[in-house]
């Protein structure tokens, strides 16, 4: 596996990799996918059993506490994680990164399936840990304004979700490697300003995972829909966009960098 050329540099694309080709011996690349597997499930835990302590109101809650503090959390969750599990966390980049190739198909179903029992774990730790008083019935879930459409809520959650999956598409892309100092940085403050976009407007979930979780537990479903499909959507067509449109398959002849 390759390491980073530098330490103080979350380089993502330093660290692609391709899971069959990363031994030949099959008991160890089975390995290394069950500690990916298990990575995306403890970090998606993680994300949203410390996003939604957050979002909890102790009195003095503002409008950008929330986003602010998801932001921060994929912030660390990706210095964490991001070296051997990508740190995707959320069923719409799985998506984007099985089209772009970064994981297989078969790694991406079963990271999808592994987050969506990661977010119902971390926010059920949460209802165990926290005062009941504190928790009100919608905590943490995702529901659209009441005035704004289904129709404006599913497109603000799929615009949202899309500029999540192209930036996470150009930190894949190779001519990228050198334009992107700190993966972990990029990614919690592009959260961060997406959450605080519209967050008033639909929670800005732009993650299936991220809205199951408060919902199966507290039993949320209005408009549910628009939290899957959106996002999923946005996934697929946002990645195919940046695969097939701004993706160069011959990094060698770009001109030039961002820096330059």
């Amino acid at each position: 596996m390759k390491t980073f050329k530098n330490p103080e540099s979350f380089e993502m694309n330093e660290i692609q990799f391709n899971i069959e080709g990363l031994q030949k011996n099959p008991k160890t690349v089975f390995r290394d996918k069950l500690i990916m597997i298990f990575g995306e499930f403890v970090g998606t835990a993680m994300l949203v059993f410390f996003g939604c302590i957050g979002c909890i109101d102790w009195g003095n809650l503002s409008s950008i506490t929330a986003p602010l503090n998801f932001g921060l959390v994929v912030m660390f969750l990706t210095q964490i994680f991001g070296h051997y599990t990508y740190a995707v966390f959320n069923p719409s980049v799985t998506i984007a990164a099985t089209i772009c190739r970064i994981i297989d198909i078969k790694l991406g179903i079963l990271y999808i399936l592994t987050q969506l029992a990661g977010a119902t774990i971390g926010y059920g730790l949460l209802k165990l840990l926290i005062p009941l008083n504190f928790i009100p019935a919608d905590h943490c879930t995702t529901q659209p304004l009441d005035s704004i459409s289904s129709v404006q809520a599913f497109l603000i959650e799929f615009f949202l979700t899309s500029a999540l999956i192209l930036i996470s598409c150009s930190h894949w892309d190779p001519r990228n490697r050198h334009n992107s100092d700190s993966i972990p940085l990029r990614m919690g403050l592009t959260v961060a300003g997406l959450g605080i976009t519209g967050g008033h407007l639909t929670g800005a979930s732009m993650n299936p995972a991220r809205t199951f979780g408060p919902a199966i537990w507290n039993g949320q479903w209005n408009s549910h829909w628009i939290y899957w499909i959106a996002p999923l959507s946005s996934g697929f067509f946002s990645a195919f966009l940046y695969k097939f449109v701004f993706w160069n398959k011959n990094p060698k002849d770009s001109v030039g960098s961002l820096k330059s």
